[in-house]
């Protein structure tokens, strides 16, 4: 009993100094501070914390409830903007780990996703994202060597113009596909004019729309970055001799379960003590590697032109390096097989919970506002009469209410709540008004989901749903540096920006082109409640990495034809 109270004594003794130091360099910086008793840096406290925090608002007192709300992952979400309202747009949370600056300052958001090599990603990014091999988002790193700069520099001349209009094209053409399967599949068309599928549910009712509308996005980055193709509804076939997956599950496995394979060794998953899904993913983490070197080496041997997808540019890059004429290493265009392998899977988990939430979330706001969705079904019927089909070269241009509807939804359900960056040395940063003095080793969070509610910079209604906001005389409004950052900012700003916009516009212009969309009604239900059923289904979201519906099959929806 003595030893416990000892340690017990020993760490509050630690504790109460971290905060106090802390607490001394803060005062330093110039900036209102708010002091939280919580160290987010501690794992239980990231695991349980989340879950938790029902209880915590009900039993704790409110003084002290106030204290940790702000310590609990993804709080932008439910307070919104009220505390920069309440402390400032930009302010220090001392903590007794780390002290952490929050922003939703555009000038200072500006000046930090510019300056990439004194505000750098936090550790925790590399592991997650890195998890297969050094890519464009884990080079120039906390105590890398100091060449990373220029391995991120090689890296990003080679990845971005693989994201080129060949691509843009092509998933314009899979996200179609892909759309008109899913909507084939829920409206009874297969079945031809029954009045019932062939399990048993009324035409065109269906509570699957949002697992759809990711089945859609993992097949479409499948397609687009690894040249693999599969139906929306027959899946891929069977797994190879001497695997228990094929491929694409394999992919599909790891990217909807990444952040427990990034965090829990792969031996572990696969011990027979845990469970089917676990050992499931565990397996495909061990698979992964191989099986995509095997994928990379088929592309290699093919005796036709590359095709057009990522890993088949990054194999004609990859070729470069071991070009016996390029004798000057630093004047090649070259990447290795495991920076291959890593810029892959970073460019499939990127790509893949963004675009398919945020499609989530738009076709449930237009079930709810069929104002909107009759404002879209508008545009796209004027395109389809002007260009008939809706093919991408000439009618993506012309859809701009679909894409001011994407960026309307982004603004309002960002996928990721913040962009987090670490200094690691004492940074100064001089805004119009002021200049502000940043410790060394302090994170630094731009807040993009408290800023893209702010009403400084988006008006009295910037809670309210108006895609409109975004259009000028029909023209798409390109919004204030800073302001907006769901695909981050600055040189790091996402290279896949235009490719997520290309499936969004197609999935949306498919899909309505043809269909319209409605809540189902419950027993004794009118339209009116059940449209308020689905607002508090999307109330009801989650930050796991990404924004995302608790309960997605609780948005139950009707499609009929147009």
């Amino acid at each position: 009993f003595s030893v416990i109270v000892g340690i017990s004594v020993l760490w509050a003794f630690w504790y109460l100094q971290a905060l106090a130091a802390n607490y001394r360099k803060a005062r330093r910086t110039g900036f209102p501070i708010y002091i939280s008793p919580v160290n987010q840096d501690n794992l239980l406290w990231l695991i349980f914390s989340v879950p938790l925090r029902p209880l915590f608002s009900r039993f704790l007192p409110a003084f002290a409830f106030d204290r940790i709300k702000v310590a609990i992952y993804g709080w932008e979400y439910i307070l919104r903007n009220s505390v920069q309202e309440r402390l400032g747009a930009t302010f220090l949370l001392v903590t007794p780990g780390k002290n952490e600056l929050w922003t939703t300052d555009p000038e200072i958001a500006q000046i930090v996703l510019q300056r990439r090599k004194d505000f750098v990603h936090l550790d925790i990014s590399k592991r997650i994202m890195g998890l297969f091999g050094p890519n464009l988002l884990t080079v120039n790193r906390i105590f890398e060597s100091e060449t990373d700069g220029d391995d991120w520099q090689r890296q990003r001349r080679i990845i971005a113009p693989a994201l080129n209009e060949g691509i843009s094209n092509l998933v314009w053409k899979e996200s179609s596909s892909q759309a008109r399967a899913m909507l084939d599949w829920f409206t009874g068309a297969e079945q031809g004019g029954s009045d019932s599928t062939s399990d048993g549910r009324c035409r065109g009712e269906t509570e699957a729309t949002i697992e759809g509308l990711r089945i859609i996005a993992i097949n479409v980055l499948m397609s687009a970055g690894y040249g693999v193709s599969q139906s929306w509804k027959h899946g891929s076939g069977e797994p190879p001799q001497g695997h228990k997956l094929t491929y694409i599950e394999t992919v599909s496995v790891v990217v909807h379960n990444y952040l427990v394979a990034a965090l829990v060794p792969a031996r572990f998953l696969c011990l027979p003590v845990m469970p089917t899904s676990f050992r499931k993913l565990g397996a495909a983490v061990f698979d992964f590697p191989a099986r995509t070197k095997e994928m990379v080496d088929k592309e290699r041997k093919s005796t036709g032109s590359l095709r057009n997808n990522m890993m088949s540019a990054l194999v004609k890059a990859s070729n470069d390096e071991k070009n016996p004429a390029r004798k000057d290493v630093k004047l090649r265009l070259h990447i290795s097989e495991d920076e291959m392998i890593g810029n892959l899977y970073q460019f499939t988990i990127a790509g893949f919970d963004t675009t398919a939430n945020t499609m989530a979330y738009a076709v449930t706001i237009l079930a709810i506002h069929i104002e909107w969705q009759d404002w879209i079904i508008e545009e796209i019927d004027q395109v389809a009469n002007l260009h008939g089909d809706l093919d991408y070269g000439r009618t993506f241009p012309a859809l701009k209410r679909c894409l001011a509807l994407m960026y309307e939804t982004l603004r309002l359900y960002t996928p990721v709540a913040h962009i987090a960056r670490i200094t690691t040395s004492p940074q100064q940063i001089t805004t119009s008004s002021q200049a502000l003095y940043v410790p060394a080793n302090t994170k630094v969070f731009v807040s993009g989901a408290s800023m893209h509610v702010d009403s400084k910079i988006w008006g009295s209604d910037a809670l309210s749903f108006r895609p409109t906001r975004w259009l000028s005389n029909e023209s798409n409004v390109e919004p204030v540096k800073g302001t907006f950052i769901p695909w981050s900012g600055g040189p790091r700003a996402c290279p896949g920006i235009k490719m997520s916009q290309v499936e969004f516009v197609a999935v949306m212009s498919t899909i309505f082109r043809s269909w319209r969309v409605e809540p189902i009604t419950k027993a004794g239900e009118t339209n009116a409640l059940a449209r308020e059923r689905l607002k508090s289904v999307i109330a009801d979201s989650q930050p796991m990495i990404t924004l995302q519906m608790k309960n997605p099959r609780d948005v139950q929806l009707r499609w009929t034809g147009r």
